[in-house]
């Protein structure tokens, strides 16, 4: 029963608890005082119910010096090798998401692939990822980050706990899921009990930005001498006979109207509506379940559709906004184009403003003859913010919980790499003109697939279970597991016990593990 460590010579009582998380847990260890310094590094080596234990690279963290009438006691405590792991770190970036909602083939990353390649950063050479969930891929994004911190939330993310076993390996074990504590007859004290009624009715899943395409229309509007843009009848410098029986001779205009006219005539036009078949001017977003009532809650517009083009030997990339409409190009014969002809004319996107401004006037000829705006649409790809808060829209999924008539409300989980995209006017490869549909094409099933298979992980941590709390007479080989939290071995002139947790915590010198795990955290954000 007695505790060995280098340079440590008389040990007279010690306590070691072992818990789970990316903290090291510590020995106390009451020593006779002695001439020399033990080692500052080294094996702790002790025997539980007839089994050798040996922790490796143990650090002697700090010593102190007590005196009684009784004499002098030397109080020394020694951590487990976890303590090394705060003075690590990891650079990658895995499983980035295409602006289609898949995948980056090249980056794509199972967590127990992550989860490795943490471990081996912390330097650790024999563990176990097994029991980690594999099926969901979450987007990480390493910035000298630290590896504890970060196989903490991967864990933390899919229902699992970091375990120091007391074969001296790492393991990530299913919270709730373990060893039943033994019964061998040596029981000094039971408490058995059941989790608090504190906890939630469902989870939610809640994903990042939705991003939509749609077709819009567009309306031909002009600048102010005062930087205001509006439709070109209600300008002020508007001639009395309309700008179509003065074009192109707007030169004539005083200044400094005529910069405004020769800048934005013809040239921006503006979203206006969403481009029903109807032709009526509401702001219809397919697949949107929010009502959308002004431009403002659909800007910034993207300069890019959401589907993809793949040139010959190059990267997927997102296709480019289209402009298309009934616009007169030049040509002897003076006739239009047709409704659903695209723009030839170099334009750009100033998404801010949902405003499309041409190199050169686009116009359109009535059947008179005559100038006139042309008709326009514009096809890309954009959000929609709520009108009331002011925050995008989001997909989401909720997953209830069986936690009995005292559980109440929701418990979030935020996945921002989880984006519904939502193509209400697909763009074809033939060309054929968009338009918007009533059902539109979305990814919502694979994400609420991908949704379901993460909350049916992070589930088994927010379930209603018993508790127990046993004490032991002598030391006995229990490890921790997914389920047993706590193990603490304690000898002394009075004797050996063990001490074991199913499912809850008892040492009162140690933090709740919901409170260990986030100060490390606290510190990786402190320190960046």
């Amino acid at each position: 029963m007695l505790l060995s460590f280098p340079g440590l010579l008389q040990p007279l009582r010690w306590s070691f608890t072992l818990a789970q998380g990316i903290a090291p847990s510590a020995f106390v260890v009451e020593v006779a005082p002695q001439s020399s310094l033990p080692s500052a590094v080294g094996a702790v080596e002790f025997t539980a119910g007839e089994q050798p234990m040996r922790f490796e690279r143990c650090v002697l963290d700090r010593a102190s010096l007590r005196r009684t009438r009784s004499g002098a006691v030397v109080a020394v405590t020694l951590l487990d090798r976890r303590w090394r792991w705060g003075f690590t770190r990891i650079t990658g970036w895995y499983n980035q998401r295409q602006p289609n909602g898949r995948l980056v083939p090249h980056r794509e990353r199972s967590p127990r692939q992550l989860a490795t390649r943490l471990l081996e950063a912390l330097g650790e050479t024999e563990f176990d990822v097994a029991d980690l969930p594999n099926g969901f891929r979450p987007e990480v994004q390493w910035r000298g980050a630290n590896p504890a911190v970060e196989l903490d939330r991967l864990c933390e993310l899919l229902g699992c706990r970091v375990v120091l076993g007391l074969n001296d390996r790492i393991a990530l074990r299913r919270v709730g899921a373990g060893a039943l504590l033994p019964n061998p007859g040596v029981e000094t004290r039971e408490t058995l009990a059941t989790t608090p009624a504190n906890r939630p009715q469902s989870l939610t899943v809640v994903g990042g930005p939705t991003r939509f395409q749609t077709r819009f229309r567009l309306a031909a509007v002009g600048l102010e001498p005062t930087g205001e843009i509006v439709p070109i009848d209600q300008l002020s410098y508007r001639p009395a006979t309309g700008f179509s029986a003065e074009y192109p001779h707007w030169g004539q205009l005083p200044e400094p109207a005529r910069g405004c006219a020769l800048a934005s005539l013809y040239r921006w036009y503006r979203v206006v509506s969403t481009d029903s078949p109807a032709g009526s001017p509401t702001w219809q977003i397919p697949g949107c379940d929010e009502p959308v009532n002004d431009l403002w809650q659909l800007l910034p517009l993207d300069p890019e559709l959401q589907q993809f083009e793949s040139p010959t030997g190059g990267v997927p990339r997102r296709r480019p906004a289209i402009v298309e409409g009934l616009y007169f190009a030049g040509g002897c014969d003076g006739r239009n184009h047709e409704l659903s002809a695209p723009v030839t004319t170099p334009w750009e996107l100033d998404g801010d403003r949902g405003l499309v401004r041409f190199a050169t006037p686009v116009v359109r000829r009535t059947t008179g003859g005559e100038i006139a705006p042309a008709e326009l649409a514009l096809t890309t790809g954009h959000g929609v913010q709520r009108a009331e808060e002011g925050v995008p829209v989001r997909w989401e999924l909720t997953h209830a919980l069986d936690n009995g008539p005292g559980a109440v409300g929701t418990r979030v989980v935020v996945r921002g790499e989880l984006s519904e995209v939502v193509l209400g006017a697909p763009a074809t490869s033939e060309g054929e003109p968009t338009a918007n549909r009533a059902e539109p094409e979305t990814n919502r099933a694979e994400l609420d697939l991908e949704a379901t298979s993460l909350l049916s992980e992070v589930a088994a941590e927010w379930q209603a279970r018993g508790t127990a709390d046993v004490e032991y007479a002598g030391l006995l080989a229990i490890s921790p597991d997914g389920a047993i939290e706590q193990v603490e071995f304690r000898v002394g002139p009075e004797g050996a016990t063990t001490r074991a947790s199913r499912n809850a915590e008892f040492a009162h010198s140690l933090a709740p593990h919901t409170v260990r795990r986030q100060q490390p955290r606290l510190w990786q954000l402190t320190s960046q």
